[in-house]
């Protein structure tokens, strides 16, 4: 089950904790997702143990400033990706 301390520790794994550098989001078909996002980097996929959950995880990495990807209502999987530089 995907929580905000795992999504935090890739964050700071891969870029030092800079959340600006990453997009969030929650979709239901996270193929078409990632093609629509054109394939990024760094493609993490994290399933929540609710539609509410998932959106609680995104809302609080928003918070944080990091970047708000397209999301689907009722969806209970988080995608991760570095944005492209």
């Amino acid at each position: 089950m995907a929580d905000s301390n795992e999504i935090n520790q890739k964050i700071i794994t891969a870029t030092g904790g800079i959340y600006r550098s990453w997009t969030i989001g929650v979709t239901s078909d996270p193929d078409q997702t990632k093609k629509k996002a054109r394939n990024p980097k760094n493609w993490n996929l994290y399933e929540a143990d609710s539609a509410a959950n998932a959106k609680a995880i995104v809302d609080s990495f928003t918070e944080q400033k990091m970047v708000a990807g397209p999301s689907d209502d009722g969806a209970a999987t988080v995608y991760l990706h570095l944005n492209r530089r």
